[in-house]
């Protein structure tokens, strides 16, 4: 199975944790999010490992996550 780039967005994370009841800074460990976005019509339906990195407005990495996320149609 190889990599597939389905979207790349820029955003405030403190802000869209803060939409699920989440407040900056975030304890060390394990996270559970459930969070609904629109997605373009051209992705695909499943079950995918997301990575998701995380950077400073100086664009040094904060932190790196790895989630399991389902597309429905």
């Amino acid at each position: 199975a190889g990599l597939i780039k389905i979207i790349q967005k820029r955003f405030d994370f403190c802000e869209e944790a803060a939409k699920v009841g989440k407040s900056c800074p975030l304890r060390a460990g394990e996270q559970t999010f459930q969070y609904t976005v629109d997605l373009p019509k051209e992705t695909p339906i499943g079950k995918f490992t997301a990575r998701v990195e995380a950077f400073t407005v100086d664009n040094k990495n904060i932190t790196c996550l790895q989630a399991q996320i389902i597309f429905r149609p």
